[in-house]
């Protein structure tokens, strides 16, 4: 799931390095799914709203400083053990984010789920170590 960072991190990036500003560090980093593609700018999330479905505070889940711009989960991040509804209408889920708040915030980093995943009332659902990857690319 190598996905990567918003326009709008990379835009403040820019700015940091034309010795302009750069935002504050988030209070807050969240992992939520959308039914449809976010976009590079995390405009077009739809988030999922059945059910027990709450975004999962990922921040101790990326406890493992980056390398190589590369920045990789370092345990298992689990949603909510027991849905309660099926998500989605029972439609495949395929793309996941990033933002600094549970609720609305800035999006960070926005990715697909490959292969995109289905959650019914009893489903589990959980990321492997390792799975749920940002990346800047690197200049050549």
């Amino acid at each position: 799931m190598t996905e990567g960072l918003t326009i709008a991190f990379y835009n403040s990036a820019l700015d940091y390095v034309r010795l302009t500003s750069f935002p504050a560090v988030p209070a807050g980093m969240f992992m939520g799914l959308s039914s449809t593609d976010c976009g590079a700018d995390g405009s077009g999330i739809q988030e999922i709203t059945e059910g027990t479905y709450t975004r999962v505070d990922v921040a101790s889940y990326f406890g493992t400083a980056a390398a190589n711009g590369i920045l990789t989960n370092d345990a298992d991040i689990p949603f909510n053990a027991s849905p309660g509804a099926n998500w989605n209408g029972l439609q495949p889920i395929e793309h996941w984010f990033i933002a600094s708040a549970v609720t609305g915030g800035a999006i960070i980093a926005v990715g697909e789920i490959r292969p995109a995943i289905v959650v019914g009332s009893t489903t589990n659902v959980s990321f492997p170590t390792g799975q749920v990857i940002m990346q800047i690319a690197q200049a050549a």
